[in-house]
Parts: C-alpha cells; structure tokens; sequence
C-alpha cells in the first residue's frame, strides 16, 4: 500500500526530524550494506514542502530593495525571507545527501568549484521552487480561512515522536542524551540542538496538516461508485499483492568465536536483544535489540537470506557467515504471500482511491495557481538562474546584465555564462549533426550548415571570453583552465577538418 502525507507512522519522523535539520543517515551503517531498506524500516520518504515561517503571510507589502529587511523572494505577496530559503535549501541538501551517501559522498564536498557551483545553483533554485509552493500553499489557506490549532500538530508529533523512538527502541530521556552527545548509532545531527531538532519536526509536521486540509477542501467531496473502485483495484492489483516475507533480528560480529560464545549464551537463556545491544557491529539495529524489520526475498545477501527463508518462527539460526562478518538470526514472524480479492482489502482499496484523488485534484490545481502567481525575486543570481531553467536566451540575457552593472560580487558569473553559450552550442552542433546525417545535402541544408558552424564558433568563442573573465577573478581555477583548453581543442580540430587535403 502506498505511503500518504501523514500515514509516516513516525518510522517517518526519522527523516521528517533528522532531515529537516540538516542531518543524514550514516552511511556506513552495516545493515545498510547488507539489505536494502526494508518496507517496514524508516521510510525515508518526506512531503517535498519547505520550511517556511507561516507568521508571515500575506498581509505584508514587498519592498523595492534586494530583500533588505524583507524576503529573498515574494510570492503573491506571501514573504520568502532568508531564513526560510536557508532552511529549505538544508533540505533539498539532505534529500541529496540521501542518494550520495549511498555512493560514499558527501554532497556538500560537491558545492566547490566552478562545477559545483553550477551545482549550488540547482539546490538554491529548487529550494526556492519548494518554498514557492509552500508561499502558495500559505496564501490559499489564508484565502480559504483555514487553521490548524497547535493541539493538532502536538497531538500528531507526540504520535509520530514515540512511534519513532519505539523505532529507535529507546525512551525520550535516552533519545535526547544521544542526541545531544551526537552518538545516536546510524545518525548524524550536525550540530543542531536538540530544541531544534523537536521545533523543526514540529514545523514539519504543521506543514503537512495543512496540505492536507488544503488538499480536502480542494479536492471537495469524493464519491466514487463501486464499479470505480473495483477497476481502481484491478489497475493497481500489484499494490494490494503481499509478497513472502519474513521478520528477523541479528547479532553481527567480526569473530567466529564470539560468535559462538553468544549462541552458547542463547542456548543458556539469555536475551537476544540485550546481547544484540551490547555486541552487534551492525549500527542501523543494534539498539533495536538487532530487529531489521520486515523483508522479501531478493533483498538480503544470498547466505543471509537462505537462512532467515528457512528458520521456523521463534527460532534462531546458527552462525551464518556473509561477507560483513557472522551473524546469529532470530526470526520473529512470517507472511506467506497473499493475493487477495478487492473484498478483502475494499477499505484499504477506497483510501488509496480517495488519496489519488486530492492528489491529482490538487496537482490540477496548482498547475493553474503556479502559473498565475506573481513572483518577485530579489536576489538578482538567482532570479537569472530561476529564467535560464524557463528559457535559455532569457537567462543568458538576465546573467549579462548582471555582469553588465556589475553590482554582483560572483566570481563565478563568467563561469555562468560561459556554460550558458556551451550550452548553445550544443544546440547548434546536434541540429548540424542532424542535418549531416542525410546521405546528400541539398544546397539549402548546406547553407544551414555552414550558419550553423559559424553559430557554433561564435558561441565557443564567447564561452571561452566569458570563462576568461572568471579565471581572471580567481586567478587560479583547473576546471575553468580545463573548460578553456578543451574548446580551443574543439576549434583546432574543426580547423583541421576543414582544411583542403589537395591545397599546398
């Protein structure tokens, strides 16, 4: 079944709270390594709504200054001031983080140079369209005069929070302690207080009840026949469909005697998750008592998997030697698959129908109120940024007259541009390849072509001018000297191709 806005059952709230302060999760985890994350681990799905302060609303009147003492945007009026900006962009950070990390990297390494610049850009620009929907979202609740009391947002925190340390397998007191001493096994915090920490989910989760009572009163009601329901559940049979899958907790060690030492303590009576604390290697379970969750066939390694498949309910496996190390495995339920009929999960049926239903309801809505939102965008990079992703001959010509009035301390403007026109020469280099590819060209495409080469030059030349101009404010930068000497690479080598064998 599919996850909705607040179906996180606070399993969530592991990136809804570590996320949105800028944490991520550690990437060295050996469970990790081991198996993907299992359906009932921490989701690490979030709603893609930014952190905006909702004290500012739309009564405020934009000024004429760069954001001085305003917002870094406006959007109908509605204020994106820096500190919201700054706290959406940590989160677009931390969903990058999520997929770098599995490769070993920290996205942040990445924002350096002249590339990672460009890349900066994206994360700001799409921490600004983030913060846009939320800016829209804040002025249709003040339009339609809805509320969410702060009794409902403690009320679904307090739901998800102890769902989350249950997760965890720890109390508040615990949670905080390792919190505060940034030793919660498998998570970073950054150096985020623990009060912002608590404040931010608590934002968070404001956020999402407030969508979601957007999305009701939008969507208006929803009445869907039986005969819509029953062709719902035949088009998504696969999502109703339980696959075999078993639930198991481990003890990972490096050391085959230890390993044996602690099945001998278990054959004695002592307690699986209390030894699985104390001794497992593994970070992502081991204050969980070892407990990996629910999980399918294909998703644990071939040894792993064979032993947890063919351990009976309640009883443990003996030392199962992988690639991480030795494992002890305690199966602790099984689910056979089941494919049942749309009687059998009719309920389950209509709630994902009526959620597809204020989900696209909403998306119908808000592709028309997107568009016809008047946005203000003070800080002049990225408004030119924001036009070159709209059209590429706008940006160009946004980013030109920044560096024309030359009242934007960017070093890496020239770099900017230069990619801009890089860009269009590309344009023009796949539609003369395009052309070429016929066997004979008539004497109309031969004229384009020569148009386009002469295009293609004109645009080398101007991203080789324009990446000059960076280098010569910094002096020194390898990827710009490398951008430079490649296209004068490309122009010696068009040169030579164009060269007559038979002239002398």
């Amino acid at each position: 079944m599919r996850n909705r806005l607040l179906a996180w059952s606070l399993l969530g709230v592991a990136s809804l709270l570590l996320l949105l302060v800028g944490c991520s999760r550690d990437s060295g985890s050996t469970t990790d390594r081991i198996a993907d994350q299992p359906e009932q681990q921490a989701p690490t799905e979030v709603a893609s709504t930014a952190v905006i302060n909702d004290s500012t609303v739309a009564n405020a009147e934009p000024t004429t200054a760069q954001g001085v003492g305003a917002g870094l945007a406006w959007v109908n009026e509605v204020p994106i001031t820096e500190s919201d900006f700054e706290q959406a962009r940590e989160q677009v950070l931390s969903q990058y983080q999520q997929i770098y990390s599995q490769f070993g990297q920290d996205v942040r390494s990445l924002l350096g140079g002249a590339q990672g610049r460009l890349f900066d850009l994206r994360i700001s620009d799409e921490a600004l369209e983030q913060a846009t929907m939320r800016a829209i979202v804040v002025g249709e609740l003040s339009h339609q005069n809805i509320s969410i009391s702060e009794e409902d947002v403690t009320s679904e925190f307090q739901t998800q929070f102890h769902n989350f340390l249950d997760y965890l397998g720890l109390d508040e007191d615990a949670f905080k302690a390792g919190f505060e001493s940034d030793t919660l096994q498998g998570y970073q915090t950054n150096g985020a207080s623990y009060d912002q920490f608590i404040e931010s989910a608590k934002q968070s989760i404001r956020q999402a009840l407030e969508l979601q009572a957007l999305q009701d009163v939008i969507a208006g009601t929803i009445e869907p026949a039986t005969q819509e329901l029953v062709a719902y559940f035949e088009e998504h049979r696969s999502n109703y469909e339980i696959a075999e899958q078993v639930r198991a907790s481990h003890i990972l060690v490096s050391d085959e005697a230890l390993a044996q030492q602690l099945l001998d303590q278990l054959d004695a009576g002592a307690d699986f998750a209390t030894l699985a604390q104390e001794y497992s290697i593994d970070t992502g379970t081991a204050a969980r008592g070892g407990d990996l969750g629910w999980f399918k066939r294909g998703h644990m390694v071939a040894a792993f998997e064979a032993a947890a498949f063919s351990t009976p309910v309640g009883e443990r496996s003996g030392i199962v030697t992988t690639e991480y190390g030795y494992h002890i495995i305690w199966v602790t339920d099984y689910q056979p698959a089941q494919t049942p009929q749309y009687d059998d999960v009719a309920e389950a049926v209509i709630a994902d129908y009526e959620a597809d239903v204020k989900s696209q309801r909403f998306s119908d809505w808000y592709a028309t109120a997107r568009p016809a939102a008047n946005i203000v965008i003070a800080d002049p990079i990225l408004d030119a940024y924001r036009k070159q992703q709209e059209d590429l001959d706008t940006g160009l010509a946004a980013f030109l007259a920044i560096q024309d009035e030359g009242t934007v301390n960017e070093p890496y403007l020239g770099y900017i541009i230069g990619s801009i026109y890089e860009s269009k020469m590309d344009e023009a280099l796949s539609k003369k390849r395009g052309i070429e590819a016929n066997e004979t060209l008539t004497p109309s495409q031969q004229a384009q072509v020569a148009q386009l080469n002469a295009q293609i030059a004109t645009y080398r030349d101007q991203a080789v001018a324009a990446y000059q101009t960076s280098l010569d404010a910094l002096e020194s930068e390898p990827e710009i000297e490398a951008r430079i000497e490649n296209l004068a690479a490309e122009a010696d080598q068009e040169s030579d191709s164009m060269i007559d064998p038979a002239s002398p």
